[in-house]
């Protein structure tokens, strides 16, 4: 799901019945792949969990 959505940075992803959370787990990780983990913020503050 996550590479036919192909979900960028800055977008809101959304996962209304979230179950096992799987859907967003995989968006998240489609997301991180395409970072360079040495100039990316992306978890400072852009990740929430309830």
């Amino acid at each position: 799901m996550a590479a036919v959505l192909s979900p960028q940075t800055g977008e809101k992803v959304l996962d209304p019945f979230c179950g096992t959370g799987g859907m967003l787990i995989s968006m998240y990780e489609h997301i991180r792949m395409g970072l360079d983990p040495d100039t990316s913020d992306f978890n400072d503050n852009r990740t929430y969990a309830n």
